[in-house]
């Protein structure tokens, strides 16, 4: 549940709060089916506020206050604004997604409380106003903030306008889960490079395999490694908390005859991206960028195989039992009951569907699944892969097509991201002439 909704349900209002996200289309409606309208005080928290939409709000309501409006709140009666700054030897910090969020919330309800406070001589006989009694006849509308795709740092409301000290910016931050693996590692590299602050999830921070992480150029003053599993909620939600965005290709790629189908690959798979759903909404998310794959696409009989296929083709998840495909099983549920959970909760997620990856691994401890198919085809040959045609990708390209979605992207939705297709005997053909010693199999 988002943080203003959390607010809303506490403070006990008679009617739901509306929360404008990146597309405002549906408002008006929402705003004619909750509110009654009257003598209410309105509460509008945010930048980028559709005035037209502010517009209908005025229409009902004879108040209405702007975050805006107690902007000088920031600098007096904000304690987390007030703090940071003392930490920051007096200078003042800029705030960035989750952070940002507080400390607006925080000036807003001070802000309300200054609107609806009783007259002093009230004040003399009665206690002092409860945010969490008092405040039930109010409405909010909260405007997620998002920064432009290209900064990576947002500046402090009207800080020039009032001729402040230049204020120290803030990284925007995110999260990988997964981060020891083939793509998350890759991601993790590319996040840092574009001065992001990262959020790195592993099973074990302090295990050898993982110390490349620590070595990746600006990890030592933007990178923090979390213990975290997807089977594990909370630990999910303490690595979410505070970033704006989240990544989630953690999953597991079998690369042989699957034991325990349930344990190995739809736990992981179904019930992890459950988890990481539920988390993103508990540290109030903006956004979601989730790792599926063209599994979740390729496996479906009744679609014209001679077609083009596309985003809007999933796979056939009866025929994927039939045939014990479990990965590509997993992976349609996961995307589906990913899509399905934004339409319904809010948050903003997107989907990318790799092909084949490969490419030159950051973590050499253990090799990938992908790595593996390549000695499986050095030792048996292209026709032990029955000579097929392969969509591949390079895992850098994968990196760059996560963060252009997470940038970019503007709604929910999926993306296939493929090349195209290569026969096998070609890349075998490519791997002889850059690695001639190695032993073939059909030399």
């Amino acid at each position: 549940m988002h943080i203003v909704d959390r607010i809303v349900l506490r403070l006990q209002l008679d009617f739901d709060s509306v929360r404008v996200g990146v597309s405002d289309e549906n408002l008006k409606r929402r705003i004619e089916e909750n509110v009654n309208g009257g003598e209410r005080q309105v509460y509008v928290a945010g930048e980028g506020i559709d005035m037209v939409l502010v517009d209908a709000l005025k229409a009902k309501y004879t108040n209405v206050h702007y975050l805006d409006e107690f902007e000088d709140l920031w600098e007096t009666d904000s304690n987390w604004f007030l703090e940071m700054k003392r930490l920051n030897g007096g200078v003042p910090v800029e705030f960035d997604g989750y952070m940002r969020e507080l400390v607006d919330r925080e000036v807003f309800l001070k802000g309300k409380n200054k609107v609806e406070a009783p007259p002093l001589a009230e004040l003399r006989l009665h206690r002092p106003r409860s945010i969490s009694v008092d405040c039930s006849p109010s409405f909010c509308l909260h405007r997620q903030a998002l920064s432009p795709p290209e900064q990576n740092t947002k500046r402090l409301r009207g800080a020039s306008s009032r001729g402040q000290p230049e204020m120290t910016t803030l990284p925007r931050r995110v999260c990988v889960t997964g981060a020891g693996g083939f793509i998350g590692s890759w991601l993790v590299k590319l996040l840092l490079s574009r001065g992001y602050a990262v959020h790195a999830t592993v099973r074990d921070p302090d295990d050898p395999k993982n110390a490349f992480l620590k070595q990746l150029e600006k990890a030592p003053e933007n990178l923090s490694l979390f213990k975290a599993d997807v089977l594990d909620g909370d630990s999910l939600r303490a690595a979410f908390a505070g970033c704006e965005g989240v990544f989630h290709p953690a999953s597991p790629v079998p690369d042989d005859k699957t034991v325990d189908p349930e344990k190995e690959v739809m736990a992981p798979t179904v019930k992890g991206t459950e988890n990481v759903l539920e988390a993103c909404s508990a540290a109030s998310v903006q956004k979601l960028v989730m790792v599926s794959s063209i599994a979740a696409v390729c496996f479906n009989p009744s679609y014209d195989q001679d077609r083009l296929k596309d985003e809007t083709i999933w796979s056939d998840k009866e025929f994927c039992k039939e045939y014990e495909n479990w990965y590509s099983l997993a992976k349609t549920e996961a995307e589906e009951m990913s899509l399905k959970y934004a339409e319904k909760n809010g948050l903003h997620v997107v989907t990318l569907l790799p092909c084949l990856v490969f490419g030159p691994l950051l973590q050499t401890v253990h090799l990938n699944t992908t790595t593996k198919v390549l000695l499986f085809m050095i030792k048996g040959g292209p026709d032990i892969m029955n000579n097929k045609f392969w969509p591949i990708i390079d895992v850098r390209d994968v990196a760059d097509a996560l963060l252009l979605v997470f940038e970019k992207a503007g709604t929910s939705e999926r993306y296939i991201c493929s090349t195209d297709q290569i026969d096998l005997k070609d890349v075998l053909n490519l791997m002889k002439s850059m690695y001639p010693n190695f032993s073939y199999a059909d030399k």
